[in-house]
Formats: C-alpha cells, structure tokens, sequence
C-alpha cells in the first residue's frame, strides 16, 4: 500500500533503514530507494525488502500466508 513502512536490510554492506513506500508505476517490476535510504543503497547489492502484516485475532492470523519473491542477478 501506498505509504506503508517497509524494512530494507542490505546484506551487502551489513546497513538497515525504515523508509516509507510510495506509489511507483503500475507492473514497471521496479524497485527504487529514494530518499535517505538511497545512501544505503547502490545497484548490485543484495537486499532483503520486508513489509508486514496485522492480523485481528488468531484465526487470521494462522490463515495468513506469506509471499516470497527471489529476484536473481541480472
């Protein structure tokens, strides 16, 4: 969602930041870091990006289903 907080870890150079996403293009398949975060972050480095989810009770909760994207090197 727009304006949502993600996590970018970057295993490349051991750094981590908090920034807040914003709207990109509609199925571009790009990921951009803007902002402060660009300065953690340069292309080629391997980065793990984590948004998260609220669940209401436990039921929900065990239902939910993660979503893993792999993204190999170009």
């Amino acid at each position: 969602m727009p304006y949502e907080r993600v996590h970018i870890w970057n295993v490349t150079k051991a750094a981590g930041s908090r920034p807040t996403r914003s709207r990109g293009r509609p199925v571009s398949g790009l990921i951009c870091v803007n902002g402060a975060a660009a300065h953690h972050a340069r292309p080629g480095d391997v980065v793990i990006l984590a948004t998260f989810a609220e669940a209401s009770d436990e039921d929900e909760a065990r239902a939910w289903k993660p979503i893993v994207v792999r993204v190999d090197a170009p």
